[in-house]
């Protein structure tokens, strides 16, 4: 038996059917992924907060050698 125009056969909506529950089912993972994403994002961030203060540490460490440097090149007459 054919199906008129615009008429779908059984076999046809069983598997619409299951391609919207699949659908559905993927749009939950979705979801629940971009959570997931979204905390790893944020633990990476923070875990990676302590580097921002790297500059500042490494300013002042670094100007603080210089000196110590010089110091030393003058109390030993070592030429620069």
């Amino acid at each position: 038996m054919r199906d008129g125009p615009g008429e779908r056969s059984e076999p046809f909506q069983v598997k619409l059917q299951s391609l919207e529950r699949t659908v559905e089912k993927l749009r939950v993972l979705e979801e629940a992924n971009a959570h997931t994403i979204s905390q790893k994002l944020d633990q990476i961030i923070a875990a990676l907060a302590p580097l921002g203060q790297i500059r500042d540490f490494v300013e002042r460490v670094s100007d603080e050698h210089e000196r110590r440097i010089t110091a030393l090149e003058r109390h030993t007459a070592i030429p620069r």
